[in-house]
C-alpha cells in the first residue's frame, strides 16, 4: 500500500459510520452520490438542470414584463400628469389581491376537509400561477434536458399524492421568483424614468371623491413607515394641487403651484412598491423555497421502498438463493417504483380481501404468501358482490384495525375494475391512511387450488386503473408461472 491506514483513519471511520447510521437521511444521500458519482450525468441533475434553465428564463420575463408596465404607467407626455390612482391600483391593489389568492392555495390539504368546495378552488387558483410556466418552458430545450424534464412531470402527475406536495411548492416558489422579478423590474423601470426624466403626478377619478378620502387611503397605505418617513407621506394641500378634471382647459389643478410640487408623490409611490410589491414577494420567495426542501426531505423519507433500502444498506447478510427456480407462482412488479415497494412486504402479515369471491382458498393463499414473501395470513375477509355496503364498511374497519398489516386485495382479472371496486378502494385508503400498502393481486380464471396469472391485456388493463389513481402506495402485484410465456 502505498498510502496504509493510520489510528486516525480508523478513529475517523468509525465515527463516520456511527454518525450516518444514526441519521437515515445522511446514508441516503451518501447513497445516492455515490452511485451518481458513475453515472456522469443523472435524470435527477438533468431535469433540475432543465428546471433551472425555464426559471431564469421566468425571471427574465417577470423582470421585463416588470419594466414595461413602468413605462406605461409612468408614461408622461405633457399633457396629462401620471396617474395616481392607476399605480396605486396595480402595485397595491392588483398585488394584494394576488396575495389573498396565493394564500388560499396555500392552505395545508387538511383544510380541504373542512371547507366545501376547498379543493376544486385550489386548484383552479393553483393554474393561474405563473410558476406552471416553468415545465411548458422546458419543452424547447434540448432533448436531454426536455425527456428529464418531461419524466420528472410525469412521475409528478401520475403520483400525485407522493409528488403533489413537492409539486405545489415547485409551482408556488416559481411564481414568486417571477413575482420578485417582476417587481424589481417595475422599481427599476419607475426609478428611471423618475430620475432621468421630469414626471408630474396628479390624480382623477370619474367617482365623487374628495382630497379627504384620498388621504385617508394613502394615510393607510403610509402607516408602515410613517413615523421614520413622515415625509414621504402625502399631504392634503399635495393632494388637493394635484388633482385634475378631464375636461379641466389646463392640465393641473394649482396653477399658483410651485411646478415642484407636481413630483413630490414619487416617495410615496416607490414606498408603496417595496413594502406591498416586493418584499412580500421576497419573504413568500424564502417561505416557499423553505417549505419546498421540507416536502422534498420528507418525501424521500417515506418514499416507498425507502426502508428497503435501509435495511439493504445496514444489514450484512440479505437474503440466499436457491441454486435452480423454484416451481410455483411468483410475483413481479409492473413498474420499478412498485417493485421498490413490494421489498418493503416481505415477512410481513398480510390482511387480505377477497373481492367479489375470486374462489381462492385460504390453504392456497398461505401457501403462496409463505412461498413468495415468506409472509403469513392474518385473516380473509370477503367483501364486494352480493355484499351490502354496510359490510364493506365492516371489513374496512377490521383490516384497518391493524395498522402493521400490510393489505392485498384478491380480484378476478377477467372483470375490469368498476366504479363500486374504486369506490371500496378509496374508502379503504381513507381509512388505511396515506402509507399504508395496499396490494392489488389480479387472479386469472381457475384460481381455486393454486394462484393463477392473468393474461397480460387484462393485467393492463388493471394496471392502467390503479395508476389513475395516483397513488405509489396501492399498486398491482401481476403473478406468473416461473419459466411459463
Amino acid at each position: 500500500m502505498k498510502h496504509p491506514p493510520t489510528l486516525a483513519n480508523l478513529v475517523d471511520l468509525v465515527d463516520q459510520l456511527g454518525q450516518i447510521r444514526e441519521d437515515p437521511w445522511a446514508q441516503l444521500v451518501a447513497w445516492l452520490n455515490r452511485v451518481q458519482s458513475t453515472e456522469g450525468a443523472s435524470p435527477g441533475r438533468r431535469a433540475v438542470t432543465a428546471m433551472r434553465i425555464g426559471m431564469l428564463v421566468l425571471v427574465v420575463s417577470g423582470a421585463a414584463l416588470g419594466w414595461l408596465s413602468a413605462a406605461a404607467l409612468f408614461y408622461y407626455d405633457g399633457s396629462r400628469p401620471v396617474n395616481v390612482i392607476h399605480v396605486l391600483a396595480i402595485y397595491v391593489g392588483f398585488q394584494l389581491l394576488l396575495l389573498l389568492l396565493l394564500g388560499v392555495t396555500m392552505l395545508p390539504e387538511k383544510t380541504r376537509g373542512f371547507v366545501p368546495g376547498m379543493r376544486s378552488l385550489q386548484d383552479a387558483l393553483s393554474l393561474l400561477s405563473p410558476g406552471h410556466l416553468q415545465k411548458h418552458l422546458a419543452r424547447y430545450l434540448p432533448a436531454r434536458l426536455k425527456n428529464a424534464a418531461a419524466a420528472l412531470i410525469g412521475k409528478t402527475e401520475a403520483h400525485r399524492k407522493l409528488f403533489g406536495t413537492v409539486e405545489k411548492w415547485m409551482v408556488i416558489r416559481s411564481g414568486q421568483a417571477f413575482g420578485v422579478a417582476f417587481n424589481l423590474g417595475a422599481l427599476a423601470g419607475s426609478l428611471y424614468l423618475i430620475v432621468f426624466t421630469d414626471l408630474a403626478f396628479g390624480w382623477s377619478t370619474t367617482l365623487q371623491a374628495d382630497a379627504q378620502d384620498l388621504q385617508q387611503i394613502t394615510n393607510a397605505l403610509g402607516r408602515p413607515w410613517s413615523a421614520i418617513m413622515s415625509q414621504a407621506q402625502p399631504s392634503l394641500e399635495l393632494i388637493e394641487a394635484t388633482r385634475y378634471f378631464r375636461m379641466q382647459p389646463g392640465p393641473l389643478n394649482g396653477a399658483d403651484s410651485s411646478p415642484q410640487i407636481f413630483g413630490e408623490w414619487w416617495p410615496f409611490l416607490i414606498l408603496c412598491m417595496l413594502v406591498y410589491g416586493l418584499l412580500p414577494r421576497i419573504i413568500l420567495l424564502l417561505l416557499s423555497h423553505w417549505r419546498l426542501n421540507a416536502s422534498l426531505s420528507h418525501t424521500m423519507r417515506h418514499h416507498p421502498g425507502v426502508q428497503s433500502l435501509l435495511a439493504r444498506l445496514n444489514t450484512q447478510l440479505i437474503e440466499t438463493r436457491a441454486s435452480e427456480p423454484e416451481v410455483g407462482a411468483v410475483t413481479e412488479s409492473g413498474g420499478a417504483l412498485h417493485h421498490r415497494l413490494m421489498g418493503d412486504l416481505r415477512g410481513k402479515t398480510f390482511s387480505t380481501i377477497d373481492w367479489s369471491d375470486t374462489g381462492l382458498s385460504p390453504e392456497t393463499l398461505v401457501s403462496w404468501l409463505r412461498a413468495n414473501w415468506a409472509g403469513s395470513l392474518s385473516a380473509l375477509h370477503q367483501a364486494g358482490g352480493a355484499r351490502t355496503l354496510d359490510q364493506d364498511r365492516q371489513v374496512i374497519n377490521s383490516v384497518c384495525a391493524d395498522q402493521s398489516h400490510a393489505v392485498l386485495i384478491l380480484v378476478k382479472a377477467w372483470e375490469p375494475p368498476m366504479a363500486e371496486f374504486r369506490d371500496f378502494l378509496q374508502d379503504l385508503r381513507r381509512a388505511a391512511g396515506q402509507r399504508l400498502p395496499l396490494g392489488i393481486v389480479p387472479l386469472g380464471l381457475g384460481s381455486a387450488a393454486e394462484v393463477v396469472p392473468s393474461q397480460p391485456e387484462l393485467g393492463r388493463v388493471w394496471e392502467a386503473a390503479v395508476e389513475q389513481l395516483g397513488d405509489p402506495w396501492t399498486f398491482i402485484i401481476p403473478v406468473r408461472k416461473e419459466g411459463g410465456a
